[in-house]
């Protein structure tokens, strides 16, 4: 995916000091327009380039939630690269599924929906909850 959740990830991901970002979306419009925004701040393109191994995927599509997730071929990943899938659901997703086959550094956005909620909480109330318990209440009902 080439949305808002993905523009907000991928500025942070090139603040941080990424090398090379390849963006990959089913429509070139959102991955091109992504590309147009941070060329002059980071290596990116939509070409997959094979001269190096990819630290981290991220998806940001919830085609995946529908059963319609199909794995990038050819992609360079090792069990040192970390995938994070941006849904998150009862039953593993078929992003993440497909994730562990190759690496155990996979994660969902479970985090994301409880530190997004937290932070709503802190605007409403000036206190900022404890989320450890949460996300491992969450992870226990998935078992």
């Amino acid at each position: 995916g080439a949305g808002a959740a993905i523009e907000s990830i991928l500025y942070m991901v090139i603040k941080n000091k990424a090398k090379h970002v390849t963006i990959i979306n089913r429509t070139s419009d959102k991955a091109d327009r992504l590309i147009r925004k941070f060329s002059n701040m980071a290596s990116i393109n939509s070409e997959i380039n094979t001269d190096y191994k990819f630290d981290l995927v991220i998806n940001g599509s919830s085609a995946g939630l529908t059963g319609d997730f199909e794995p990038i071929e050819n992609l360079p990943l090792d069990d040192k690269t970390f995938f994070y899938d941006l849904n998150y659901s009862l039953v593993e997703t078929p992003f993440c599924k497909w994730a562990r086959q190759i690496s155990n550094n996979v994660f969902d956005g479970i985090g994301m929906l409880v530190f997004q909620a937290a932070h709503s909480f802190e605007k409403w109330f000036n206190v900022f909850p404890e989320t450890s318990g949460v996300i491992k209440d969450l992870e226990k009902m998935r078992e």
